[in-house]
């Protein structure tokens, strides 16, 4: 029987985090070994290419998750996608590639802390009891 999990997102201050310290780390490396200063100039770039692609991805206000299915609002506007099993968790977020209605792939990222804890260990357990179930019927597709 599958699980239905509900709950309403926030959005994440980790994710600025998780990005923004190897960065740092990475300019003020190059600025103690005493790089050529375009090295740190790349370290800015490269910064910004993360922010930007990390803002690629959906930033839903409500989730649904059912079996295979997963429903968000984003905007007030629900959009179904059919997960197939593939996708990663890990103790900051939980990662799902998803398919829409026209077979376009999308990401959804789920980080922990834009979520109430309670959410957070359900997300976490549907995911698991739903992966072999979402991988099988991936195949038969």
């Amino acid at each position: 029987m599958p699980v239905r999990v509900e709950c309403t997102i926030r959005p994440s201050r980790l994710r600025f985090v998780y990005a923004s310290v190897p960065l740092i780390a990475g300019v003020l490396l190059g600025l103690v070994l005493a790089l050529p200063v375009w090295t740190a100039l790349l370290w800015l770039i490269l910064g910004y290419l993360l922010w930007a692609h990390s803002r690629s991805y959906f930033e839903p206000e409500y989730l649904r998750f059912y079996g295979e299915d997963l429903t968000i609002w984003q905007n007030n506007a629900p959009i179904v996608l059919q997960w197939q099993g593939h996708g990663r968790r890990s103790h900051a977020f939980i990662q799902w590639r998803l398919l829409d209605t026209q077979g376009q792939t999308l990401t959804l990222r789920i980080w922990r802390d834009s979520v109430s804890d309670a959410s957070w260990r359900a997300l976490n357990m549907a995911f698991r009891v739903a992966l072999p179930s979402a991988r099988q019927a991936g195949k038969t597709d």
